[in-house]
């Protein structure tokens, strides 16, 4: 599979999949699904806004991730899903679990490239926001630190 993607063929739960014909024929693909009930088919299919649900209720949803790896992750989230993570995904990933409220845009179903200069944005303005936090911690620290009836620093 290279991708899939739930749906509804009239009242009946489906799934859309993209597959490689160099590694699997189309009558193969249909002799595996067989064991499936078919479908009524009314002709109108109707595309699942919530795909990869479990997924979108962790910080998964703003990792940037190929359509391919998204599935497999999402598929294993109960065993190990971060041997399919990059180095550079699993790091982001923490820094994302870190900043859970930076903004973050959900990831799922957007180009890579794309939803890797957003996380990237992201990233960069929560740096800056902890980086101006840690500064006016540490002005604020000898304030503090002054013992009572002493004038305070800057007054």
């Amino acid at each position: 599979m290279i991708q899939t993607r739930p749906a509804f063929l009239g009242k009946d739960e489906v799934v859309e999949v993209w597959y490689d014909r160099r590694q699997i024929s189309q009558m193969e693909l249909i002799r595996r699904a067989s064991s499936f009930a078919a479908p009524h088919d009314d002709g109108t299919l109707r595309y699942d806004p919530e795909s990869k649900y479990r997924m979108r209720q962790t910080a998964l949803a703003r990792l940037p991730m190929t359509e391919l790896q998204a599935l497999r992750v999402n598929a294993r989230l109960q065993g190990d899903w971060q041997s399919l993570l990059s180095p550079r995904q699993l790091e982001l990933l923490s820094f994302i679990e870190k900043h859970p409220q930076a903004g973050w845009p959900v990831a799922i179903e957007q180009p890579p490239r794309a939803a890797w200069a957003a996380a990237e944005g992201v990233r960069a303005k929560a740096r800056q926001a902890a980086k101006q936090a840690g500064s006016e911690a540490i002005e604020a620290a000898p304030a503090a630190a002054a013992k009572p009836g002493q004038s305070k620093p800057g007054r």
